[in-house]
């Protein structure tokens, strides 16, 4: 019941209360990463949704014009302003109007480039079964630690044991990994979505 109903509905209101507490925020990250960093300030990619329907996502542009797309890491540095809004995970506040919207939840499988589609098996196809999230099981267990089939196992982990309080438990580390994260002065790796698709 929870899934199929009441946890849609209960994104959308927390989502629509926070678009309205934090547009200040978002005005000024507007602003300081258009002065800082220019045009454009909103990040955007075809992202594989809930039953792998295509969608835009946004997110605040925290890497360089033309550095955004590329699949490899090496190629990914974030600029100044970027490192500091990664830490924070305020890059990802865009994401609450997917919420709005129906793309998003708060907390699910990440989504991936649709880029990624045709190297999908079929073991890995349950994490679409859901909406995915601005965060998950996988990302608060240390994604960036493990191989891409231990990250698709705790996805498929999560979709068999969805439930309120396993959503406040991945809502709870995600604070603590940010906090965690400030106060060691490093970006916010365990919220990225970690490029080099490889299933070895």
């Amino acid at each position: 019941m929870y899934c199929l109903y009441w946890k849609t509905y209960l994104d959308k209101l927390v989502a629509a209360l926070l678009i309205i507490a934090l547009l200040p925020m978002f005005a000024l990250v507007f602003l300081v990463l258009y002065i800082s960093e220019g045009r454009p300030v909103l990040f955007s990619q075809m992202r594989s949704g809930q039953g792998m329907v295509p969608f835009k996502m946004y997110k605040f542009r925290s890497l360089p014009v033309g550095n955004e797309g590329g699949l490899d890491m090496a190629d990914r540095q974030p600029n100044a302003v970027g490192r500091a809004i990664r830490a924070l995970g305020i890059d990802e506040l865009p994401q609450l109007v997917h919420i709005i919207t129906g793309h998003m939840s708060f907390v699910g499988p990440r989504p991936l480039p649709v880029a990624y589609a045709p190297l999908y098996g079929a073991p890995h196809l349950a994490r679409f079964a859901v909406k995915p999230g601005i965060t998950g099981w996988a990302q608060v267990n240390g994604r960036n630690n493990m191989s891409w089939g231990k990250r698709f196992e705790l996805d498929s982990w999560y979709v068999d044991h969805i439930s309120v309080l396993l959503d406040l438990k991945i809502l709870v580390m995600t604070i603590r990994l940010l906090v965690a994260n400030v106060f060691e002065h490093k970006p916010a790796q365990d919220m990225r979505v970690f490029d080099g698709f490889n299933l070895d």
